[in-house]
């Protein structure tokens, strides 16, 4: 076969199919336990150099695993077509987060 190679598997290699597991198996609690948290990344409009609007972030903080970042879980979750939770889980936190701001009379978004 050309172009053929070997892998190994190794100590990384399992730690990182141990997570995997993990997160597959765990994704619902981690929702309903708040493991994901929700980071709000600022897009600057350059031209007036203000803000345009944020991006939703999320990082899973893990009890057994402590911080890991999205390309530690996500990739794991579109392979298994759930990756539609952590997109709900945000959408849900960016909801309760808007609604705290509206209470607090603090607009989101300036009017451009």
């Amino acid at each position: 076969m050309k172009n053929a190679s070997i892998g190994y598997y190794d100590d990384q290699l399992a730690k990182a199919d141990e997570i995997r597991v993990h997160v597959l198996s765990q994704i619902d609690q981690a929702c309903r336990d708040n493991w994901l948290k929700i980071y709000y990344q600022p897009l600057i409009d350059i031209q007036n150099m203000k803000l345009a609007e944020c991006e939703a972030l999320s990082h899973w903080i893990d009890p057994r695993y402590g911080f890991l970042s999205p390309g530690k879980f996500i990739p794991a979750l579109e392979a298994n077509r759930e990756v539609y939770k952590v997109d709900c889980h945000a959408l849900e936190g960016y909801g309760q987060d808007a609604e705290f701001l509206r209470e607090k009379e603090k607009e989101i978004f300036r009017r451009l």
